[in-house]
C-alpha cells in the first residue's frame, strides 16, 4: 500500500505562522487520518489547527466514536474560549463560532440516537450559551436565549430516554442546563432544582454500582454540590433582605405622622 502524505486543511494553510505543516505516513482511512492530526494539534497546543482537522473530520459524513466527540468539543471550546477572553476581536470570532454551527448539525445529522445526540445537543447548547453570555451581543441576544433554551430542553429529553442518571454526558448537560437557567435566565431557583434533581437522581442510583461508575460521576456531581450550595446561600441572603426590608417599610408605616386634618 503506498504512503500517504496528509497536508494541513484549507483553513489552517491560511495560518502559517508557529506551526509546522503536519504530516503522516500512515495507512488510514481518510477521516482516520484527520482525527491523527487533529489529535497531534492539540497535543502542540494549536487548538485553531485541530478545530479545522475536526471541521474536515465531521464533513466526511462518517459518525464520530466518543473520543472523536470529546476532541470536537474540546476544540471548538477552547477557540471559543479565547474568544471569550479576546473581547477587542470579538464581534468577528464569534460570528464565526456562530456560523460553525452548521458542523454541529452535520455531525448530529450522523449520529445514533442516545448519548451521541445527546452530546451533540448540548454541545450546540453550549455555545448558544456562550453567544448569550457575550456582552457584546445584545442586538440578537433574545434570540439566542430562545435556541439556547431549546436545545438544552432537546438534549435533556434525549439523555433522560436514553441514558442513566450516573452517565457522565446525562450529567454534564443537567450541569451546564442550570447553570444557563442561573447566569443567563437569572432564575436561581430553577437551577438550584435542576442542579439538586439531577444530584439526587444520580446519587440514588449509584448506591451499589461499580467504583469505576462512581469515578465517571463524581466529577459532575461535586461541580452540582458546589453550585447547589452557593445558590442556596444566595436564595437565603435575598430572602433575609427581604424580609429585612418588609420590616423597615413596616417601621416607617408605623412611625410616619398622621396628618390631623379637622374641618
Amino acid at each position: 500500500v503506498a504512503s500517504c502524505r496528509v497536508g494541513r486543511p484549507a483553513a489552517s494553510r491560511r495560518r502559517a505562522g508557529g506551526m509546522a505543516e503536519l504530516s503522516a505516513d500512515l495507512v488510514l482511512e481518510p477521516h482516520e487520518k484527520l482525527t491523527v492530526l487533529a489529535k497531534l494539534a492539540e497535543n502542540a497546543g494549536h487548538m485553531l489547527h485541530a478545530k479545522d482537522y475536526m471541521k474536515e473530520r465531521v464533513e466526511t459524513g462518517v459518525a464520530l466514536n466518543a473520543d472523536e466527540r470529546d476532541l470536537l468539543s474540546a476544540a471548538y471550546k477552547a477557540v471559543v474560549g479565547e474568544v471569550r477572553n479576546a473581547m477587542d476581536v470579538v464581534m468577528d470570532e464569534v460570528d464565526d463560532a456562530s456560523r460553525n454551527g452548521r458542523d454541529r448539525q452535520t455531525a448530529m445529522a450522523e449520529a445514533e440516537i442516545g448519548e451521541p445526540v445527546a452530546f451533540y445537543l448540548k454541545l450546540k447548547a453550549d455555545y448558544y450559551r456562550y453567544l448569550a453570555e457575550n456582552p457584546f451581543n445584545k442586538g440578537k441576544r433574545e434570540a439566542v436565549i430562545e435556541d439556547c433554551k431549546a436545545a438544552y430542553i432537546a438534549a435533556l429529553k434525549e439523555a433522560e430516554k436514553h441514558l442513566l442518571t450516573t452517565h457522565p454526558v446525562r450529567l454534564g448537560l443537567a450541569l451546564n442546563f442550570s447553570v444557563f437557567q442561573h447566569e443567563v435566565l437569572c432564575d436561581t431557583e430553577a437551577a438550584l432544582n435542576s442542579a439538586s434533581t439531577a444530584r439526587r437522581g444520580a446519587v440514588e442510583a449509584l448506591e451499589g454500582m461499580p467504583e469505576e461508575a462512581w469515578r465517571d460521576a463524581m466529577t459532575s456531581i461535586m461541580r452540582l454540590e458546589d453550585n447547589i450550595a452557593s445558590w442556596t446561600s444566595e436564595l437565603s441572603f435575598a430572602d433575609k433582605r427581604a424580609r429585612e426590608m418588609e420590616a423597615l417599610e413596616e417601621c416607617d408605616d408605623a412611625f410616619s405622622p398622621k396628618l390631623d386634618i379637622r374641618h
